[in-house]
């Protein structure tokens, strides 16, 4: 097969550059078009510059068709990448209010604004670094308000993204 399509050139090319003044023009049609196609990219820089343009082949600059057939392909994975993003974003909202209305919701209110035991700041109010500063200090045994036997457990399971998560979900409380 691999022949034959190089033999199809070969004719065509002598054919057409005879009578177009070393320009070759022709269309690819069929399974045989779409194997030439792809041999002309796969091989693109040893031959002359072409352009494939709705199955035709005229001469043209192959570098600017292949840049915008890279560009179309990097626009398409950065569209990609921001679609995993927003789900990625949607599920840590999720998972923070889960964390939230699971774990901390009990004592610091449905819109975290509550001082729980009357020793607590609201939840809020608080930055995240705030927020990550007292769990921290709860899990090392260095801040405690009053309940730190009470938030020791709960500051200890949750990891860094989930007090993020969990921060992001308390800011839509507001």
């Amino acid at each position: 097969m691999f022949k034959k399509i190089i033999l199809s050139l070969a004719v065509s090319a002598t054919l057409v550059s005879v009578l177009a003044e070393e320009s070759i023009c022709f269309k690819l049609e069929g399974k045989l078009g779409e194997e030439i196609k792809a041999l002309v990219y796969k091989y693109k820089n040893s031959l002359e510059p072409v352009s494939i343009n709705n199955g035709n082949v005229s001469s043209a600059n192959v570098e600017e068709i292949m840049a915008e057939v890279e560009a179309k392909i990097e626009a398409k994975k950065i569209k990609q990448i921001k679609q995993k993003k927003k789900q990625e974003a949607k599920q840590k909202m999720a998972d923070g209010k889960n964390i939230y209305l699971s774990k901390c919701q009990s004592c610091h209110g449905a819109k975290a604004d509550k001082e729980a035991y009357n020793k607590s700041r609201a939840l809020n109010s608080l930055t995240l670094q705030e927020i990550q500063a007292a769990l921290r200090g709860y899990r090392e045994d260095m801040y405690d308000r009053g309940l730190a036997i009470m938030m020791k457990p709960y500051a200890s399971i949750l990891m860094d993204n989930e007090e993020e998560a969990v921060y992001n979900y308390i800011q839509t409380l507001k």
